[in-house]
């Protein structure tokens, strides 16, 4: 819960010290279980509501508590064991980097100690080649160090069977592409849509609509969606994807065409567009499905 001054009876500052203190004076130590993985996870979690409200200096103490301990057990933590009882201790370690990157996107890190930023990076790079979901970590940190290629990481991740890979590779791509679009990238992604049947491609799908959505598409770029919106209306009919997947591909689509009329009020008289609005217009649309406003 963000901190509302009009509630609290202790200043932000207060606030803000008292947690960090409490973060800073536990000893986190592997002990081959998950108690000290959850309870760092846990500590940082606490401190991501106020993490705008940290100071420099805090937040330099705090990375460096969490590099040290991903340091210090590193040939413990690197092992993947997912597959064993209950996930093994990697169930627990990817919550730990799940907590890192929430908080890291809350942080103003714009003061932080460079040398610092490039340690963490590099522990957090080696960590990305022990099958962690790290990019969204390093967009957050490169962000400040500008160090490395993010947009060529994440392409490497791309097309994944892997829902959190894929999560974690277009969340990074949306905070590059707030201040870097990459047409090329973006082109990949649109020719993936349009060509492929795998379901994990509706979650590209929204992915394009949000970029849109939030204007990151440059103006002087003018990507050409129809050749992918009639390829996925061709999909419609085709009985070899199953049901669930093609109601998810239909709904995303749509939300897609809804924002592309909007963005782009050309696009209307298109036959790629008035196609899948007979669509959502046809009686035998399940409601769920289709556009709220038409």
């Amino acid at each position: 819960i963000p901190y509302d001054a009009k509630k609290e009876t202790k200043d932000i500052d207060t606030i803000v010290s008292e947690l960090v203190n409490e973060f800073m004076e536990k000893d986190y130590v592997f002990n081959k279980d998950s108690n000290s993985i959850t309870e760092l996870s846990s500590g940082i979690r606490k401190l991501t509501p106020l993490a705008k409200h940290i100071p420099c200096n805090l937040q330099e103490a705090i990375l460096s508590k969490v590099m040290k301990y991903l340091v210090m057990y590193e040939d413990d933590l690197k092992k993947n064991d997912i597959r064993e009882f209950f996930g093994g201790l990697r169930s627990f370690s990817r919550n730990l980097f799940f907590s890192l990157q929430e908080f890291l996107r809350c942080l103003d890190m714009q003061k932080v100690d460079k040398d610092m930023l490039n340690s963490f990076a590099n522990v957090i790079i080696r960590y990305g080649t022990y099958d962690f979901r790290y990019l969204i970590i390093i967009s957050c940190i490169n962000s400040h160090i500008h160090k490395y290629d993010v947009v060529e990481l994440i392409n490497e991740s791309l097309f994944h069977n892997d829902y959190t890979k894929d999560d974690d590779a277009l969340v990074a791509l949306y905070l590059e592409f707030k201040t870097n679009f990459d047409i090329s990238t973006f082109e990949r992604i649109m020719n993936y849509i349009t060509f492929s049947v795998d379901s994990n491609k509706n979650r590209y799908i929204r992915f394009i609509k949000d970029v849109i959505e939030d204007n990151l598409i440059p103006n002087s770029y003018n990507p050409n969606f129809d050749d992918m919106l009639t390829k996925l209306y061709d999909m419609i009919n085709r009985d070899d994807i199953p049901v669930e997947d093609l109601m998810d591909m239909e709904y995303e689509t749509l939300q897609l065409v809804d924002c592309l009329m909007i963005k782009y009020p050309k696009m209307k008289k298109t036959k790629a567009i008035t196609d899948w609005l007979e669509f959502n217009n046809n009686p035998n649309t399940f409601n769920d499905i289709r556009l709220k406003n038409e």
